[in-house]
């Protein structure tokens, strides 16, 4: 276990956890909160740094160097699965978990959250947030322009939403796209295999 640093300002580093509190966002800045989403739903590992060997198996490369100067970590694909299938969360699990005053167990939560709903907000003019369109949060979300022609770069323009899935099913036959419904086969544990780490210093 590496020694916890000390916290400079409001961030703090302990067992490969860092906490940084110094970040604060009104409710105005739309881009701001954006970008603190799309850091908070990153993906475990980014595709830049997960390779495959010449013999079958996942190299990936450490974002910063270990202190032993570890830089590569390398692992067995079925392995490598397995450990990202520990990251997904069961199903019906609350994500979402209070601490400190607010959690289940406290004595004084039921004083703070009397507190919260006694104050009343003040009476503004409601406003509807608009909605973007699907085409656009495909673009953000993905990064991708759902909007531009494959073939010639051209714009394209929504004509219609289909519903019927016989109608989508004739529409699809018609431009001979696959239109036949998948299925899928029940889920499996992972098979046992040896999930030894390989480690590789630059």
């Amino acid at each position: 276990m590496l020694p916890a640093k000390k916290p400079t300002g409001l961030r703090a580093r302990i067992e490969g956890f860092d906490l940084h509190a110094g970040v604060v966002i009104a409710k105005h800045q739309r881009k701001q909160l954006e970008h603190l989403c799309r850091y908070l739903t990153r993906p475990a590992l980014s595709h830049d740094r997960i390779t495959l060997t010449d013999d079958g198996r996942v190299r990936i490369q450490l974002k910063t160097p270990w202190s032993d100067g570890t830089t590569h970590l390398t692992l067995d694909p079925l392995a490598f699965c397995a450990r990202l299938a520990a990251l997904i969360p069961r199903p019906r699990k609350n994500l979402l978990v209070y601490h400190g005053v607010l959690a289940p167990n406290a004595r004084v939560r039921p004083g703070v959250v009397a507190l919260a709903c006694a104050i009343k907000p003040t009476e503004t003019a409601k406003t509807k947030r608009p909605h973007g369109a699907w085409a656009e949060l495909m673009r953000r979300a993905f990064a991708i322009d759902v909007t531009t022609c494959p073939k010639c770069s051209g714009r394209l323009r929504l004509m219609a939403i289909i519903l019927n899935p016989r109608a989508a099913v004739a529409i699809l036959r018609s431009l001979g796209l696959p239109h036949q419904r998948v299925t899928t086969t029940p889920t499996r544990g992972p098979p046992h295999a040896s999930d030894d780490w390989e480690f590789h210093a630059a």
